[in-house]
């Protein structure tokens, strides 16, 4: 019904526009053209060109025909077309087939939202919905997972904003459920040496320049020779997580590490047959459990590459920086790791000479300083003369 009703609307007001003295349409030729020219003014603007008709009468319906689509373009009053979630989540399962690594996981994500409410318009669809989608959703499964769900749905409504669908995110600002924060897998130095020793050559390749440059395992196993610099000492990472493109600094133990690695296959981590490896996690365990210590993912590669630095003193800001990560607050849960940063603050203080003087000087002075509080104190206190 509202469609019916902004289509007159829009169609009054276009006759409406056209009706006025500067909205006429003028028609003429050009000396040596067949052609029929228009000329017209749009809010103040004049407008001409060729129709490429050689009618008189079909060139003034075409150049009133992009008379009306100037003017609508003017006041945007272009109706979008009714599209069900459905068929939303049908092109950005394309898109993301085109564009992500993570196309499974979003089949399984629009699955779920496009059964509760597939069949309804993206433009009908409120905040309201989603919350009702979230009350029903989480007596099945975690919030964790309804937070993923409402993340992609957000996601459709961004990419139906560009894609000409929307005009605004109705369901931008629901709140996703609050998750528990989860303690993550480290290996302190001990276990390194554990870890190592049990390690096959490729696996404690792939292990020191984890821990040693901080890459995720998607990074790191999809490395390729000509990302490497060895000249001046840097990772490039072109792919990531985060769709950022950044240089990774290589210390001397990567340098080292990589320099000893064969390059009979385009990838620097590759199978016998110059394959690169996509998983490693199998492997990974029983690395773990050989070395007796607690089952960790590959994941751990990089906890343990910013856990370590910042019980080195490392900055939040630093570690950030070197690890990719994009929001400080990713960092902060590995501060309870960091010396006191509070007391190596106030220590700086102590560092200045006059300070030091000045302390050096009240420790020789025997009493003295309470003599002359004393003194400060009667004269302070002594009436004011009259």
């Amino acid at each position: 019904m509202w469609v019916k009703k902004c289509c007159k609307i829009e169609i009054l007001f276009l006759y409406f526009q056209i009706a006025r003295k500067e909205a006429t349409v003028g028609i003429y030729r050009r000396h040596g053209s067949p052609y029929w020219y228009y000329s017209f003014t749009v809010h103040g603007r004049r407008i001409s060109g060729s129709t490429k008709a050689l009618n008189k009468t079909l060139a003034r319906q075409i150049a009133e025909a992009k008379k009306i689509d100037l003017l609508r373009d003017q006041v945007n009053l272009k109706v979008k077309r009714r599209m069900p979630l459905q068929e939303l989540a049908s092109e950005f399962l394309d898109w993301s087939k085109a564009h992500k690594r993570s196309y499974k996981r979003d089949v399984v994500l629009a699955g779920h939202l496009t059964t509760f409410m597939g069949s309804k318009d993206i433009v009908d669809i409120s905040s309201l919905d989603v919350e009702e989608y979230k009350k029903k959703r989480v007596k099945e499964v975690k919030g964790s997972t309804v937070n993923r769900e409402v993340a992609c749905l957000k996601r459709m409504f961004n990419l139906a904003i560009k894609w000409g669908y929307l005009d605004s995110n109705s369901v931008k600002g629901v709140a996703f459920f609050k998750e528990p924060r989860k303690n993550f897998r480290w290996f302190p130095e001990e276990e390194i040496e554990k870890f190592l020793e049990v390690s096959s050559s490729r696996m404690k390749a792939i292990f020191l320049v984890g821990i040693n440059t901080g890459l995720r395992i998607s990074e790191l196993l999809s490395l390729k020779w000509p990302q490497v610099d060895f000249i001046n000492g840097y990772i490039t990472v072109e792919e990531s997580k985060t769709d950022e493109y950044r240089k990774v600094k290589m210390n001397p133990v990567v340098i080292s590490v990589l320099e000893t690695l064969e390059r009979k296959s385009p990838h620097v981590f590759a199978n016998a047959e110059g394959k690169p490896f996509y998983r490693i996690n199998k492997a990974f365990k029983n690395t773990c459990k050989r070395a007796g210590i607690a089952p960790a993912s590959p994941h751990a590669m990089r906890h343990t590459f910013a856990s370590h630095l910042m019980k080195l003193g490392v900055d939040p800001y630093t570690v950030m920086e070197l690890g990719g990560w994009k929001s400080l607050d990713m960092v902060m849960r590995y501060t309870h790791l960091a010396p006191d940063h509070r007391q190596m603050a106030v220590n700086k203080l102590a560092g200045i000479e006059c300070l030091k003087n000045a302390a050096k000087s009240l420790q020789c002075s025997n009493g003295e300083p309470e003599s002359g509080q004393r003194k400060l104190i009667k004269i302070n206190s002594a009436p004011i003369a009259q």
